[in-house]
């Protein structure tokens, strides 16, 4: 994990590597097929990451603004996939904790956070689901924080149209999944969003399928590329 194979060059695998893609894909896998061996390994590499990775703090990707966000997600929904009804939590279980509650203080620091950004976004949402879904002295403190700071980026960042303000058709598509998974998740907690943040969303949505070209790519404006995926499923945006 503290290895970097990419050198000098800018590379987005890199990226993906501290953001835990590929744990995030073995927990797809496991969600979809039930196979245990799916999670297996996304706990065999997230036990690597801890043991080598989590009390250190020297490492220009280590934590980065945007990867320790991602990350963060993938933690909480690895411990949803790890509790299953188990008795006593495990070793990998307390470890588990101990990575998501690092998480949620670096979340958490104001010099951490991005305002005006769409990193920001992703680390609103990391906190307020940190907060949701683990029970913790300052709980109650990150789901307030999570929330506001969500509740800011939407006023701040998102036009009365219902546009990303970084003008462009990827970051419109990620952060409107950012918002909608925060808004899920807070519906299945009882933390609710107010009326102002529920009606910058729905203008986003159309707004989003608007950058979507018939052959289901995205229009490559800004900061986008014809590969870049669409981050949130088409169903929503119809």
């Amino acid at each position: 994990w503290r290895s970097d194979p990419y050198g000098d060059a800018q590379s987005s695998a890199r990226f993906r590597f501290h953001a835990f893609r590929w744990v995030w894909e073995l927990l797809e896998a496991y969600d979809l097929t039930k196979r245990p061996e799916y999670l297996a390994r996304a706990k065999e590499l997230t036990e690597r990451w801890i043991a080598e990775c989590l009390y250190a703090e020297k490492g220009e990707y280590l934590w980065d603004d945007h990867a320790t966000a991602l990350r963060a997600i993938v933690l909480c929904q690895l411990w949803h996939a790890s509790r299953g009804g188990a008795t006593p939590p495990d070793g990998f279980i307390r470890g588990l904790l101990a990575a998501v509650i690092r998480h949620g203080e670096k979340l958490a620091h104001p010099s951490f956070y991005r305002r005006g950004h769409n990193h920001g976004v992703t680390q609103a949402h990391a906190l307020f689901a940190i907060g949701l879904m683990f029970p913790h002295p300052n709980a109650e403190r990150w789901v307030r924080l999570g929330r506001s700071r969500l509740e800011a980026q939407m006023a701040e960042n998102v036009s009365s149209e219902g546009f990303h303000r970084e003008h462009s058709p990827s970051y419109q598509l990620d952060v409107l999944k950012q918002f909608v998974d925060a808004y899920r998740l807070g519906s299945a907690f009882g933390a609710e969003f107010s009326p102002e943040f529920m009606e910058s969303l729905q203008r986003m949505f159309p707004c989003a399928a608007l950058f979507i070209k018939p052959n289901r790519t995205l229009a490559a404006l800004g900061d986008t590329c014809q590969s870049s995926p669409l981050a949130i499923r088409e169903v929503d945006l119809q």
